[in-house]
């Protein structure tokens, strides 16, 4: 340290002052950092934001595309490990084998654009604006099925008491991406809670809930139909009063449905669901759509669990064979022929899956990324991100 001399030329009187405003910066300082120890106190730091959600998956070759509850996507390339984050935001749905996917923009003050974007180019195929907004939707390679809103109703009488009201049918408009045409299609809601699905590939439609499967190829009108789920678990209703005109009634089947997924060649459904009531059950089905599925006759019972359980479909492979399911407590499964007994893969939970082409290797979605399996050994082989 240098000397700081006063007037006097004393050097010591230097180090003085010199040692005096050290003790007045550090003091200074301190008090700082106490300010500083006491804000963090009061201030608890916060917990480090968990990733949005990955809400839909979608295969094409070695490329996976990741929809996030963001609206953002993803795409990773499971053989080079390479990952690309698209530019485009609001995307709401994804092609079963990864060829287009959707953008839903609203508009002020009234109205959504919506844009199908091809996944292989990264280029704009078709825009629509629907001037009273639009919601719920799903995509195949052709056809983007979705709920346009209803235009602005004029001040009326109130509505009666909601349980009164009878639960709507929902008409949904089918866009053709080929001919840029609309069509209304009955009956078919695309929102999740539904759980509708297209097939892989083409233009089949099937949708489940807690009264049975219905299903129907929007190309070809004559290849529909719907089955009712267990009809063995209906009951006699108690509470019919018996006259010489009324007939003891059976209540519909109340079931949980839980998921459905079709098979990768898309000519088979596979459907779990459970008993609502007592004796707890669920059931693991593989359906074959078409004339005799109407009579019942052309379904498979693949499991049959009698303890408390859910069991959700979350991929089936193109074969048919094989099924990745999230059971309950927390259970990540695999079921192949031919038994179809629960292997388990993880004790985690799983919300997504898709198997990969040729049905080797699938991938699992988790609250903290994606995990990459051998569907031999059940080997885990990467994880992203």
């Amino acid at each position: 340290m240098n000397d700081v001399r006063t007037k006097s030329g004393d050097p010591v009187s230097g180090r003085r002052l010199c040692w005096g405003a050290s003790l007045v910066a550090i003091a200074a300082a301190a008090n700082g950092c106490h300010a500083r120890i006491a804000t963090r106190a009061s201030t608890p730091a916060k917990p480090s934001e968990a990733p949005p959600l990955i809400v839909e998956l979608a295969s094409h070759e070695n490329l996976l595309y990741v929809r996030r509850a963001n609206g953002r996507l993803y795409r990773w390339d499971t053989a080079t490990g390479d990952t690309r984050l698209l530019e485009q935001e609001g995307f709401v749905a994804i092609a079963p084998d990864g060829s287009v996917a959707v953008t839903h923009k609203k508009l002020e003050p009234r109205g959504s654009r919506v844009e199908v974007w091809d996944l292989a180019t990264e280029r704009l195929l078709r825009t629509r604006v629907f001037g009273n907004g639009a919601d719920r939707f799903l995509v195949a390679k052709g056809a983007v099925l979705l709920v346009e809103s209803e235009p602005p109703r004029p001040p009326g009488p109130p509505m009666p008491p909601r349980s009164l009201v009878e639960l709507p049918i929902v008409d949904t408009t089918l866009w053709n991406l080929q001919s840029d045409q609309l069509r209304k299609v009955r009956g078919f809601d695309p929102h999740p809670s539904t759980g509708c699905r297209f097939a892989p590939a083409g233009l089949r439609l099937a949708c489940a809930n807690w009264r049975g499967l219905s299903w129907r190829d929007l190309d070809h009108p004559q290849w529909d139909g719907s089955i009712a789920l267990a009809p063995e678990w209906k009951e006699p209703r108690t509470d019919v009063v018996l006259t010489y005109k009324s007939k003891p009634q059976a209540e519909a089947p109340w079931t949980f449905w839980e998921s459905l997924a079709w098979t990768g060649d898309g000519n088979r459904i596979v459907l779990a669901y459970a008993r609502s009531g007592d004796p707890p059950e669920c059931r693991l089905e593989r359906w074959t759509p078409g004339d005799q599925a109407k009579a019942g006759k052309d379904s498979e019972r693949l499991a049959t669990v009698h303890r408390r359980c859910n069991i959700k479909v979350l991929a089936a492979s193109r074969d048919g064979n094989r099924f990745v399911t999230s059971e309950y407590p927390s259970h990540l499964v695999l079921r192949r022929a031919p038994k179809y007994e629960a292997i388990e893969i993880a004790p985690v939970d799983a919300t997504q899956a898709a198997f990969l082409p040729g049905d080797e290797r699938f991938v699992t979605a988790h609250r903290d990324g994606l995990q990459l399996w051998d569907a031999r050994t059940l080997g885990l082989l990467a994880k992203w991100p």
